[in-house]
């Protein structure tokens, strides 16, 4: 259900031409338009997840919320690379995990990943936790043969907390960077096996009273 609103919403983007490259595996099969299309998708079905997970006001449920979306997009055993905002990394697209600038931090299996991603959101470290996210994911590029592919995506997010009824918000902090996922279609679906995120930016936009 969710992944046919996902691909419903991925149709009316650019998707078919700009940004997307079609190979040729090494059994001569090339993606086709629809691949294209799902791999695409695999970013925006990370998004919906990780907004469920922030989305503490209105999801009864928001580890489980995110995590049954995550399983639509990520296989079972995918990697998770983080660069936050200040960390050095060697390519925007792509970082090296291996060399002198390794990530933060690297997650092996998507429901770890869902794990790391509700602590952080919810306040689990400290705090009240959000109230809302939203991540919104552009520029999305692809190069893809008929098996594996890798796809790169622009990240712009935002982060609430709201302040009492009628006054101003509390928190707003904004958070900016690159994605970049290496994908496989695994019988017949496509997945994430890997994501890395390079965060340029994660500021503070706006604070009231207790602040973020």
């Amino acid at each position: 259900m969710m992944g046919k609103k996902i691909l419903a919403s991925a149709c009316l983007s650019l998707a078919a031409t700009i940004g997307m490259t079609s190979m040729v595996s090494a059994d001569g099969h090339e993606a086709t338009a629809k691949d294209l299309l799902e791999i695409e998708n695999l970013a925006y079905c990370y998004a919906l997840g990780a907004d469920a997970i922030g989305n503490g006001k209105v999801e009864s449920d928001p580890l489980a919320a995110g995590l049954a979306i995550y399983e639509e997009c990520f296989a079972e055993d995918a990697t998770f690379g983080i660069w936050p905002a200040g960390m050095p990394f060697n390519s925007l697209s792509f970082p090296d995990r291996t060399g002198d600038m390794p990530p933060a931090i690297v997650i092996e299996g998507r429901e770890a990943f869902a794990g790391m991603v509700n602590g952080s959101f919810s306040g689990a470290g400290g705090g009240d936790g959000y109230d809302f996210v939203q991540h919104n994911m552009t520029n999305v590029q692809i190069e893809a043969d008929a098996e594996k592919g890798q796809l790169n995506a622009y990240l712009a997010s935002v982060h609430v907390i709201h302040g009492e009824p009628g006054s101003p918000m509390r928190c707003r902090q904004q958070a900016n960077g690159t994605y970049s996922m290496k994908v496989k279609k695994m019988d017949g679906v496509w997945k994430v096996t890997s994501l890395d995120l390079a965060q340029i930016a994660f500021d503070t936009i706006i604070e009231n009273g207790k602040g973020c």
